[in-house]
């Protein structure tokens, strides 16, 4: 799965760990606030490393314009892992091209290549476009997910 799956003249690429400045903007922007460097690229470099995680860039032209990432799952509840994709964010003005749509196909077929059994999307709950998106795709409504600031 080298060959990037998406139209030309846009790419998809493994992150490295040396990218963690480029996706700590996209995530910024993404949130819409800013993160501790020193903590971002902590944990960058600490998934990164990690079998579980699979981060992956999408480029425009060596630009970076968006930013995927894959964690793997060992929930006691489920026969055969579950991938979650905590982030997927494309720069707005790179949006309606196909981009995602594309970028998620890859995900899927690489999640099929790992066997996972599920592939699930955390989405925020009034964001009725990534709604549309995602269903799309063939992804239906499933749990609820709780958050509790401590």
């Amino acid at each position: 799965m080298s060959q990037s799956p998406l139209p030309s003249p846009y790419q998809m690429r493994t992150a490295t760990e040396a990218d963690w400045p480029t996706v700590q903007q996209l995530i910024e922007v993404a949130e819409g606030k800013t993160f501790s460097a020193e903590v971002f690229e902590k944990r960058f470099a600490f998934n990164i490393k990690s079998i579980d995680t699979h981060y992956w860039l999408i480029t425009h032209q060596e630009e970076v314009i968006g930013f995927v990432s894959l964690h793997v799952q060992h929930v006691l509840h489920m026969q055969e892992l579950v991938g979650c994709i905590e982030e997927l964010f494309i720069l707005p003005q790179h949006r309606g091209k196909g981009i995602g749509k594309a970028a998620m196909q890859h995900i899927i077929s690489f999640c099929r290549l790992i066997d996972l059994e599920e592939l699930r999307v955390r989405a925020g709950i009034s964001d009725k476009a990534t709604e549309a998106f995602f269903e799309a795709l063939g992804f239906t409504p499933r749990d609820c997910n709780f958050g509790y600031t401590l």
